[in-house]
């Protein structure tokens, strides 16, 4: 059950995404074995747990989309 909600957010998301973000975000998640995105915890990337500059997490601020300087995914700062 949780998986068809999931699944049906996650179709919702990608409808509104514009085609080339989406494209990317789609090739990420296939080099990554399924894990595009990464979450910012205590200034390290939670995939690959490098600490990351300042400037990554300076440029996080702003609404552009910021990669992992380590392992390239994509990076959110809940």
């Amino acid at each position: 059950r949780n998986f068809v909600i999931l699944k049906r957010r996650r179709e919702a998301a990608a409808t509104a995404m514009d085609p080339e973000s989406l494209a990317n975000y789609e090739h990420l998640r296939k080099r990554k074995g399924g894990v595009a995105v990464a979450e910012v915890q205590d200034s390290n990337c939670s995939a690959c747990y490098v600490q990351l500059p300042t400037g990554t997490l300076s440029a996080l601020a702003g609404n552009g989309h910021v990669t992992c300087p380590s392992c390239g995914r994509l990076l959110y700062n809940p």
